[in-house]
């Protein structure tokens, strides 16, 4: 987070701020007490918004969180917040010339070591494996 307002009004919202290039223990370690809670977490897997609107490269901090608490990962589309909210803006657009901008939210089937395409043991099932099946699903390349 960039500043401490953005950091603020995350935590008045049960948000986990993670400062990019500082160490990220404390909030992975926040994350894993709320998932072994049951509370339900929010992780961009790209770590940070789009520059160009395009999906950029994951980071492995969601799957390793999901493995180490054995919960599921529900992957998550979000289409067109680039356009309501470009990363050079302060303020995202609210309205358009030609009315809203339109925006499409796809929910994936959960990631799990039982939805695997060929089966493993759970022993078997590491952050590489969840990974690369959350990179396909959200680009498109497995249904």
């Amino acid at each position: 987070m960039n500043s401490a307002i953005s950091r603020r009004g995350l935590r008045l919202t049960g948000g986990i701020p993670v400062a990019r290039g500082a160490n990220t223990s404390p909030a992975l370690k926040r994350v894993l007490e709320c998932l072994e809670q049951g509370k339900v977490v929010l992780i961009h897997p790209e770590g940070t918004r789009t520059v160009d609107g395009k999906l950029g490269e994951f980071k492995l901090g969601a799957e390793k969180l999901a493995l180490e608490a054995k919960v599921p990962i529900l992957p998550v589309k979000i289409e067109g917040a680039y356009e309501i909210y470009p990363k050079n803006q302060k303020l995202p657009h609210i309205l358009r010339k030609k009315g809203r901008y339109p925006l499409k939210i796809k929910f994936f089937p959960t990631l799990n070591p039982q939805s695997v395409k060929k089966p493993l043991n759970p022993s078997d099932y590491d952050e590489s494996t969840m990974f690369q099946q959350l990179e396909k699903i959200l680009k498109g390349e497995s249904k």
